[in-house]
């Protein structure tokens, strides 16, 4: 059965790295060493329909945000079936935290809360939702169209705060209490905003940095990466 959709509204929304020393960038030749290649241990397929994008995983069920059907599936790793969620928009963004999928629609204005196990969904409209990034005390939303990220409450969907950053938003990293948020506007810009204050603290732009499609922690970095620039 399709699960219940029913949920808060949003009202209508009108808000250089630290020094450590310089560095240059280093650049290694190619490996002369011969790379071994092994076979597959496993390889199995199963059809998703829909344009399968962007993935997200539970504790037993791997999301699947179908991009061109712009709607939600889930695929049990077990026994390797899929559920069509067609009631679940989904289209920009997936994300998930605590046995709840985030979903955003940027056309539709939505940002979706799907509870993992019961499947009940909210429905949040959010203008532009587009770039999503889920965590234990906040889901961040990005706003392309108005240069906005908005951060609600992930237990209510509650709206808790709006900050104004340059134009076109789309990535989003949580990292400790800074955000990191890129943008496509003007070949392409990084803000790094204080959580705590909604304070950008930190603004780097194009030639200096480019279009990021990806932004993520690990190894005591931020790591980012485009695809129109083949350095990280």
């Amino acid at each position: 059965t399709a699960p219940p959709n029913a949920g808060p509204s949003a009202p209508a929304i009108s808000a250089s790295l630290p020094t450590a020393g310089a560095t240059t960038p280093s650049t290694t030749s190619a490996s002369t060493v011969a790379v071994e290649r092994v076979q597959l241990a496993g390889h199995r397929e199963v059809e998703t329909g829909g344009g399968p994008a962007i993935l997200a995983a539970t504790d037993d069920t791997l999301w699947i945000e179908l991009h061109r059907a712009s709607h939600l599936a889930g695929l049990d790793p077990e026994t390797m079936t899929v559920e069509l969620l067609t009631d679940v928009p989904a289209h920009c963004g997936i994300s998930t935290v605590n046995g709840v999928v985030w979903t955003t629609i940027h056309r539709q204005s939505l940002v979706t809360r799907t509870d993992a196990e019961t499947g009940a969904t909210a429905l949040i409209e959010i203008p532009h939702a587009c770039g999503l990034a889920a965590t234990n005390d906040a889901v961040w939303i990005s706003d392309p169209n108005d240069g906005l990220v908005h951060r609600l409450d992930p237990q209510t969907g509650d709206l808790l705060d709006t900050i104004n950053v340059p134009e076109a938003p789309t990535n989003l990293s949580l990292v400790g209490d800074l955000l990191f948020v890129t943008g496509e506007g003007s070949g392409g810009w990084l803000d790094v905003v204080d959580v705590a204050t909604g304070e950008v603290v930190h603004s780097h732009a194009w030639p200096q940095i480019a279009h990021f499609d990806s932004v993520v922690p690990g190894f005591g970095a931020v790591w980012a990466a485009g695809r129109g620039d083949p350095r990280l």
